[in-house]
C-alpha cells in the first residue's frame, strides 16, 4: 500500500520560503527504499509531497521530522532577523 501526505506552506515572504526550501532540501536526499519526497517552490507557495511504500508509521515519522525541521529553521531565521 502506498500512503501519501501533501504539505503546503504559503507566505508573502518569498525569501522566507526559499530559506525553508534550502534548509529542508539536503535532508530529503538519499532516502530509504520506498520513501519518496518531492518539494516544489513556486512563487509564494512551497509544496512537499511525501510518499511511503512501507508502513504508515514511516510516513508519519517522516512528516513529524520535517515539521520539526521547519520549526527549527523558522526559529533560526527569527533569531537572525532580530
Amino acid at each position: 500500500m502506498i500512503s501519501k501526505i501533501n504539505l503546503e506552506i504559503t507566505s508573502l515572504d518569498q525569501n522566507l520560503l526559499k530559506a525553508l526550501y534550502n534548509a529542508l532540501y539536503p535532508d530529503n536526499t538519499n532516502l530509504p527504499k520506498g520513501l519518496h519526497i518531492r518539494m516544489d517552490l513556486i512563487g509564494c507557495k512551497m509544496t512537499i509531497e511525501v510518499k511511503s511504500e512501507s508502513k504508515f508509521e514511516t510516513l508519519i515519522s517522516t512528516i513529524e521530522e520535517m515539521l520539526e525541521d521547519i520549526n527549527s529553521a523558522l526559529d533560526s531565521i527569527n533569531v537572525v532577523k532580530t
